[in-house]
């Protein structure tokens, strides 16, 4: 109900119309972008529409959100210089993109209209939430197997040339490079040919701290939910749940195929029954269910909604929760995972200051291209920008003290030297104070 053109929103849209009175209520409001709320307002408050058409999205991110204005040289050696001296074609191109981000006089748009209420705001008290980041490193070769560090980065390289040729490949490149490691025991069918998988009798780095974690969780009496984002036709499920079951855990997997109305009654038969390990798509749990029986939450992998990882986060840290929670999100080191996961804590951070919560250092650090988060780590890679320490990206305070969670930044902003192949002119947009008629422009070279 958040986009510009799904069917849900203008569905919305028309019920909103048709009603004298409307309550919203969400748990998500914010999606980290300016426009995530330009079209859901325009949608509920008539005087946004007054002032903005449906078409004014990204006016309204330059007043209420951060532009990115980015200028690309392709010759010349002044910036006067803009066109060629025999072809007469554009030396210079420029695009402007919206950048995860607030200003303060969002706010001013919200007060009149909105309510953020918290369990603690109703008195509740709920235990403490922590998330924790692991990296992992891959494995090296040994007289026990190949590389599995080595043929990564040889396939990951490999796939970006091909990529750099035909941008048509961007796509092919960025959900290899993603979903590879966590399958690596499998061939891997790609443009350029066939990856022979990696011998599947030995546990990988990620899979074996799965089994530890696990056998850890279960001493000290905790169940545990595992998160996995490769269910469908390249199902990594099945392998996990055997190496588990291996290791003595009762493991359970809920696929699709059990219908929404009757998922909690089997998830409360299959915690009768004793198991130890729920596995899923967070797609399956992300609304309506309430899991306080498994207080550990493991991301295997990650999805790359931020609406997503917050809903599934909070399955298990609901009222009737007794034990602390904690929530690890398990990524290969220097890897395209690695690279989304610190996207995804930036979002959700600039989400955070939104709804109240002090999270000053993460809010713009980070490059987008409307709403397809996935170019985003490729214009990272083409830009050869280092990947942030995600240790710094995730708190470990209390949840029910500090109201903060959710891959949350620093409270100190960061400076970060980039380098890039070409030469490019940013400059963000931000409103002046509370007043959003009088913007400045800020450009960083």
């Amino acid at each position: 109900m958040k986009g510009q053109s799904t069917d849900r929103g203008h569905a919305f849209g028309t019920l909103v119309q048709a009603s004298k009175r409307t309550l919203a209520m969400t748990g998500t409001l914010f999606g980290g972008f300016a426009t995530s709320l330009f079209y859901l307002l325009h949608r509920l408050d008539p005087r946004l529409g007054s002032e903005f058409t449906w078409s004014d999205g990204q006016r309204f991110a330059g007043l209420y959100g951060v532009l990115e204005r980015v200028t690309k040289h392709n010759g010349g050696d002044s910036d006067d210089d803009d066109y060629g001296h025999y072809t007469g074609l554009r030396r210079r191109s420029t695009r402007v993109v919206e950048r995860p981000g607030i200003s303060p006089a969002l706010v001013t748009r919200l007060l009149d209209s909105t309510i953020f209420l918290t369990l603690e705001d109703l008195g509740f008290e709920l235990p403490s939430y922590a998330e924790h980041p692991v990296i992992l490193n891959m494995i090296r070769g040994n007289d026990n197997g190949p590389d599995q560090a080595e043929i990564y980065r040889d396939l990951r390289d490999e796939l970006f040339q091909a990529a750099k040729e035909d941008w048509s490949l961007m796509s092919e490149y960025l959900q290899t490079t993603l979903a590879w490691p966590n399958a690596c025991w499998r061939d891997e069918e790609t443009s350029l040919g066939i990856v022979p998988a990696l011998p599947a009798n030995r546990l990988y780095p990620k899979e074996e701290w799965l089994v530890e974690k696990c056998l850890e969780e279960k001493r000290r009496g905790r169940k545990v939910l595992v998160y996995v984002r490769q269910t469908a036709t390249r199902d990594i499920q099945p392998r996990l749940a055997e190496l588990l079951g291996k290791a003595g855990l009762r493991v359970v997997t809920m696929h699709s195929s059990v219908g929404t109305g009757r998922r909690e009654a089997w998830v409360n038969h299959q915690v009768k029954n004793g198991i130890d390990v729920l596995m899923c798509n967070p797609r399956l749990v992300q609304t309506g269910l309430d899991l306080v029986d498994f207080p550990t939450v493991i991301f295997y992998e990650i999805e790359y909604s931020i609406y997503l990882v917050q809903q599934a986060s909070r399955r298990t840290w609901r009222l009737g929760q007794t034990y602390p929670v904690d929530v690890y999100f398990a990524v290969y080191n220097n890897t395209m995972e690695h690279r989304a996961v610190a996207h995804v804590g930036k979002k959700v951070a600039a989400a955070q200051l939104l709804y109240g919560d002090d999270i000053a250092g993460a809010l713009v650090d980070q490059a987008g291209v409307g709403g397809n988060f996935l170019e985003d780590p490729a214009r990272e890679v083409i830009a050869n920008t280092a990947i942030p320490d995600l240790g710094e990206l995730f708190t470990q305070q209390a949840r029910a003290e500090e109201q903060t969670g959710w891959l949350l930044g620093t409270d100190q902003p960061r400076l970060v030297e980039q380098k890039a192949e070409v030469t490019a002119t940013v400059v963000l947009s931000r409103p002046d104070g509370l007043d959003p008629r009088h913007a400045v422009q800020l450009t960083m070279f």
